[in-house]
């Protein structure tokens, strides 16, 4: 949930830190905006199954959460 509106970015690392996928970036209202990850890199490569971080930041907001991909 975005308190304020303004430019916001979200993104999945996998385990080691790299990035896999950028999933939104850019400007967005206040308020609630559900995403969805296919599972796929930004070139369309299908990724393992494993545990991956998902890091949300928009103006004063900066979260991150493990999530574990199953195929």
């Amino acid at each position: 949930m975005l308190p304020e509106a303004g430019a916001a970015k979200v993104e999945v690392f996998d385990i080691s830190g790299r990035r896999v996928r950028t999933l939104f970036s850019g400007d967005l209202d206040s308020g609630a905006h559900p995403l969805h990850w296919d599972g796929r890199t930004d070139s369309g490569n299908r990724v393992g199954a494993g545990v991956y971080l998902v890091r949300a930041k928009a103006r004063s907001l900066e979260a991150s959460r493990k999530i574990v991909l199953i195929p």
